[in-house]
């Protein structure tokens, strides 16, 4: 198993035995079945610690190290100030994270992109390279850099669909079209109607690719043009409106690229 996959692993043992503590809002205790040692040699599928391979060990100790510095688990040490290293509660981020998908401080830019590419199928390599970058700047909480490079695997998906578009209809793009990716995305929605009649049985997927560049695009395009336009005033970039827009990339993937599957 990789770290991320154990860090995953380990987070959803827990939501799955969470209960509420009363008297602690947002924090879940989660059983002597989840304490740290006995994850550890479930996870070795063993019965004593010697027996536990060192590679491991070492792999636990550092999922467990990013799921503390994430807040996605603390002790209670830290919430009830009693020397309980071993025993780990669940924190409000922790219970809600979805372990299906790739999670933010433990999942790399390379397993964030594979796991999109599990639905869109194999993207485009400079695609590939901004939203690496972009997750990877997310997981230091670099969210101006995490935006805009965000917005940059938009804008060159975009650009993808567009070179698609004109081989499947052999049509060509104006030079109006290119002055600016607006432009060209406005060009892509009016070629939505053509797609329909020579791909009708692909009709429902032309349907969500209308709402997508109507809209997912938009705020891609909007939100970069935000980060990377400096203004006279301090720009805040939402960190949780930031990972979920890192998150939408996959069903805004999945649609975009059935264009590209279309024969």
């Amino acid at each position: 198993m990789t770290q991320d996959e154990i860090a995953r692993t380990i987070l959803g043992r827990m939501q799955q035995s969470a209960s509420p503590y009363p008297e602690v809002p947002g924090i879940y205790r989660v059983g002597d079945q989840n304490k740290r040692d006995a994850l550890l040699l479930n996870l070795a599928d063993v019965s004593e610690m010697q027996r536990v391979p060192d590679v491991l060990k070492f792999q636990f100790e550092a999922a467990w190290c990013s799921l503390l510095a994430w807040g996605y688990i603390a002790t209670d040490a830290s919430v009830f100030h009693a020397p309980l290293r071993d025993r780990p509660v669940l924190t409000e981020l922790g219970k809600t994270q979805d372990t299906s998908q790739a999670i933010p401080g433990l999942s790399s830019g390379d397993q964030f992109v594979l796991d999109i590419e599990s639905v869109s199928g194999p993207l485009d390599l400079v695609v590939r390279q901004y939203l690496s970058e972009s997750w990877e700047s997310a997981c230091t909480r670099r969210w101006l850099s995490s935006a805009f490079m965000l917005g940059a695997a938009s804008e060159r998906l975009i650009n993808v669909l567009a070179e698609a578009v004109e081989v499947k209809l052999q049509v060509t793009r104006s030079p109006v079209n290119n002055r600016t990716v607006k432009a060209l995305n406005d060009w892509l929605i009016s070629q939505i109607p053509g797609l329909k009649n020579k791909y009708p049985q692909c009709s429902a997927d032309f349907h969500d690719l209308d709402s997508v560049l109507s809209s997912v695009f938009q705020n891609y395009r909007i939100t970069r043009n935000t980060a990377g336009h400096p203004r006279s005033t301090v720009v805040v970039v939402d960190e949780r409106l930031q990972l979920s827009n890192l998150h939408a990339f996959k069903p805004y993937a999945r649609i975009a690229c059935s264009v590209l599957k279309l024969s």
